[in-house]
């Protein structure tokens, strides 16, 4: 097999593999498709709920079960929680009415980047001061605090 077969085999593959540009790597596109498949099925704000409780569930594994099988748990209900919460937060600011599309992804994204940066620091800080497992379960608490908060989104 020369080399334009190989990456004409690879292009086609990747097409019907992957949903969105940015996803390269095989893991996160089953995810996401199912996820999404979830959030048109239920509706975007019952999907952030269902994800924000499968991620709470997973920190809550991880952070007060012992057995590494069960953390191999916990994070797929973590990677779960979030695949489901993201986008769906990015479609719910795109099709509402109440702010320009553009301004509300920004905002979306912006709040998300900055989750990124003090994320870890605050949960260093709390860790430093009240320990590790209330740290992490401080996050379980903010992941239902956004299950809970949905209730407030409108369209």
């Amino acid at each position: 097999m020369d080399s334009t077969n190989s990456r004409a085999i690879h292009q086609r593959c990747s097409r019907s593999v992957y949903r969105r540009p940015y996803e390269s790597p095989p893991t996160p596109a089953p995810a996401h498709q199912r996820t999404d498949n979830l959030a048109e099925r239920i509706g975007r704000q019952k999907a952030i709920v269902v994800g924000a409780l499968l991620a709470c569930a997973g920190v809550l594994v991880l952070t007060l079960v012992t057995p590494w099988q069960a953390s191999l748990v916990g994070y797929v209900l973590v990677g779960l929680g979030c695949a489901t919460i993201a986008p769906a937060l990015y479609s719910l600011a795109g099709s509402q009415n109440r702010m320009p599309r553009a301004i509300a992804i920004t905002a979306v994204s912006t709040l998300g980047f900055a989750g990124i940066l003090a994320g870890p620091a605050l949960i260093g800080f709390a860790a430093n001061h009240f320990g590790l497992i209330a740290a992490f379960v401080g996050v379980a608490i903010a992941l239902l605090l956004v299950a809970v908060s949905t209730r407030w989104l409108r369209m």
